[in-house]
């Protein structure tokens, strides 16, 4: 019984970090650039993504 109730813990808590991810959306600076993670924590390097630089945009409109 142990190890079903840590087990059923484990997938609450789950469920519950997923719905909070989905709702309210949690950033990702990472995914701002076209290169992948593992490349850009190798290299350093972003490129901007045109998502990102739209957003950019219509937030400099807005000030």
């Amino acid at each position: 019984m142990r190890r079903t109730g840590i087990i059923l813990i484990l997938l609450v808590g789950l469920v519950i970090a997923m719905m909070y991810q989905s709702r309210e959306g949690v950033k990702r600076p990472w995914m701002n650039c076209k290169e992948s993670l593992v490349s850009q924590m190798l290299t350093g390097k972003c490129t901007p993504t045109e998502r990102y630089l739209e957003k950019n945009k219509t937030k400099e409109r807005e000030l």
